[in-house]
């Protein structure tokens, strides 16, 4: 029983990020998803939480990512260019309507999925401003349930 628990947790944090996505193509402006990312917050530091007395490598790992994220502003061309760009568009337009006939459509490559955009417009919302560090934390958020699997099936060995 222990086990199926766990999974659910994981797949809530990836429900809400996909919820999350979804949001974005129903409604047209932004009033709820500051609240719907400290909700999706709230997940991540819980699952940490919750998998910490088993494996404590998880919090060590997250916290290491953490500190790579949070510790400096993007520089690579790709992540800034192409990234982070489609995560700022969405958060000032707040919407996902603006995605057709950009100017730069075919440097900014419109064609690439945007789940993690949509996160990072979603953080970015809750702290009320953009900035080019924050919303980088949507990837850890993100890489935190496969770091689970992982772990667990690494421990079992």
């Amino acid at each position: 029983m222990n086990k199926n628990l766990n999974i659910i947790n994981q797949n809530s944090l990836l429900f809400l990020i996909f919820f999350n996505y979804l949001l974005y193509f129903i409604f047209e402006t932004k009033i709820f998803f500051p609240y719907f990312a400290i909700v999706i917050l709230s997940v991540f530091i819980y699952l940490i939480y919750k998998n910490f007395k088993s494996n404590p490598e998880i919090f060590y790992i997250i916290f290491i990512l953490s500190i790579i994220s949070l510790g400096s502003p993007v520089s690579d061309w790709d992540s800034r260019s192409i990234w982070l760009f489609n995560s700022k568009r969405i958060f000032f337009n707040e919407n996902l309507s603006q995605f057709t006939n950009y100017f730069g459509s075919e440097f900014s490559h419109l064609d690439y999925p945007i789940l993690i955009q949509t996160l990072s417009a979603s953080l970015a919302s809750l702290i009320g401003n953009w900035n080019e560090i924050f919303p980088k934390y949507s990837s850890v958020i993100m890489i935190l349930p496969p770091i689970i699997i992982v772990s667990k099936i690494l421990k079992n060995k």
